[in-house]
């Protein structure tokens, strides 16, 4: 601007970048087709959340591979575990994309299955964290109101909190 060369804005390694991204997106079809939910598989997803946490197929796959994962395991430290590792992959995304809607509805359906206690802290700090970083209106005001309608639901013994509970 005003007398100064223009740099490209764009790193000289698209084409590599691109590529990864690519083969991420193909072992992410392979696996969802197949059914894999090994470590290794959901490590390749993890990795193209981080890179892009708007794709929504990465997302349903981990849905499904959790539910795969949690079937007819009853140690509470197993659940747990699983499911803040899973907020942990949410949180690796949000600090790519602080806007990423797939990212919360998926924090939100992690939550939803009320499969352990909401800790509130945590999740306070994740919507404000993201409100440093200009996120969207979801993450500073409906994720403290979904931890309020899981906590209710789990008081209360009533049903899973869903989309249209909204």
């Amino acid at each position: 601007m005003h007398g100064r060369p223009r740099k490209d804005p764009r790193p000289k390694d698209d084409a590599a970048k691109a590529a990864h991204l690519r083969e991420l997106q193909a072992q992410l079809l392979h696996n969802h087709r197949n059914r894999t939910y090994t470590k290794e598989a959901l490590a390749s997803c993890s990795k193209l959340l981080e890179i892009n946490p708007e794709v929504y197929t990465a997302w349903n796959y981990r849905k499904l591979a959790l539910q795969h994962d949690l079937d007819g395991v009853t140690d509470p430290d197993a659940v747990k575990s699983a499911i803040e590792d899973e907020l942990g992959i949410v949180e690796i995304a949000l600090r790519t994309n602080p806007k990423s809607y797939a990212a919360w509805y998926h924090r939100k359906w992690v939550l939803g299955r009320r499969l352990m206690p909401v800790e509130f802290e945590r999740e306070f700090r994740a919507s404000g964290s993201a409100a440093e970083h200009g996120s969207t209106e979801f993450s500073r005001m409906e994720l403290p109101q979904i931890c309020c309608k899981v906590e209710e639901c789990a008081r209360g013994g009533g049903a899973e909190v869903h989309e249209e509970d909204d």
